[in-house]
């Protein structure tokens, strides 16, 4: 629960309304509430990439490093925690190729996209990353 400093004023808006105004609004730990706000940002990735399944039902898009040399070369961090990262992988070309994507999955370090059938023809897979940092 958040609670509000001691320095409080009073003021008013163009249209003569008033409203409190706090120096700061702090958690229960004493934290800035603004702080917490600006500490943590959703930031998002997304592109096209030409995979190949080779004959299986599933195919890797992209490895853990080559996601977070993504993020370093857009926004100049490397994320650590996958836990913490939102993955969305469309067909980006049906017409070519009418594989469904199912989802996502990691073995090891490697992102795959899950397919509901085996294919050998190449797939265009638009993916989406979103980390929270």
């Amino acid at each position: 629960m958040a609670r509000t400093s001691k320095y409080i004023e009073f003021i008013k808006d163009r249209s003569d309304r008033a409203y409190i105004k706090a120096n700061s609004i702090v958690t229960d730990d004493n934290e800035s509430l603004q702080d917490i706000i600006n500490s943590q940002k959703l930031y998002m990735l997304s592109g096209s990439k030409v995979c190949n399944p080779g004959g299986t039902n599933s195919v890797i898009v992209h490895t853990w490093s080559e996601i977070q040399n993504l993020f370093k070369t857009y926004y100049g961090f490397t994320p650590t925690d996958r836990v913490v990262l939102g993955v969305s992988f469309t067909n980006g070309d049906a017409s070519a190729n009418g594989i469904h994507l199912n989802g996502a999955t990691w073995l090891g370090s490697n992102l795959y996209a899950t397919l509901n059938s085996a294919s050998s023809n190449n797939l265009r897979v638009n993916y989406a990353y979103f980390y929270n940092y």
